[in-house]
């Protein structure tokens, strides 16, 4: 028990020991440091309830296909409760009772959201490349760049032009045509303020992007 938690601890990966319960047995301290509370809160509890109702649905499969002895390697975007929405890749090996049977899983850790962002920013460019390479008239390309962008980075995508001196909305993305078509109508009904202290005009006096959290 000493030597592994020597060992456990002393990795970067976070590391877990769960049971058939669906409880946890231990974790390792990475993985306390992961989750942003200490191991004692995390020590016996339901992983359900550690993890969020949200992330323990999208991970129960695995858990499943553990308990009946399968080594399992998966790769998710999964919503914790604590870190919140995370690309990792898991590895769960099954673990064994006295009697040979198995009585949980080990699983270890390794987030790997920063490499899929670094990766799809880079499918990201390709592809914005390839589409303005193909287009001639700047509309079509600002709408293709925009597509692109969902659902890369945004849920939505928009691109606004002035035109004699008003805001032109020119291109709209959203995986849903239905809220497309609301952007649009959004627009005409209720346009930006060109006093307004931030928005698309503030951006447009200032030559600087703006970022708005809420």
């Amino acid at each position: 028990e000493q030597e592994r938690r020597v060992v456990t601890d002393a990795m970067a990966a976070p590391v877990t020991r769960c049971g058939r319960d669906l409880r946890y047995r231990w974790v390792s301290r990475a993985y306390a440091d992961w989750l942003g509370r200490p191991a004692g809160e995390i020590v016996g509890r339901p992983i359900a309830d550690v993890l969020g109702p949200e992330a323990f649905a999208k991970l129960r499969p695995y858990f499943e296909r553990v308990l009946a002895g399968e080594q399992v390697r998966y790769e998710e975007a999964v919503n914790f409760r604590g870190p919140g929405r995370r690309w990792v890749t898991a590895v769960y090996t099954p673990t064994s009772d006295a009697a040979g049977g198995v009585d949980g899983w080990v699983a270890v850790i390794l987030d790997i959201e920063e490499r899929r962002r670094a990766e799809d920013s880079a499918r990201f460019l390709a592809e914005a490349s390839a589409a303005l390479a193909g287009v001639v008239d700047y509309e079509s390309t600002l709408q293709k760049v925009a597509n692109l962008a969902v659902p890369y980075f945004a849920d939505w995508a928009a691109v606004d032009v002035v035109e004699d001196g008003r805001l032109r909305r020119l291109a709209v993305a959203h995986q849903d045509p239905e809220k497309v078509r609301l952007a649009h109508e959004l627009m005409q009904e209720y346009p930006p303020d060109p006093d307004a202290p931030g928005g698309v005009f503030a951006v447009l006096r200032r030559g600087k992007p703006e970022i708005v959290s809420e």
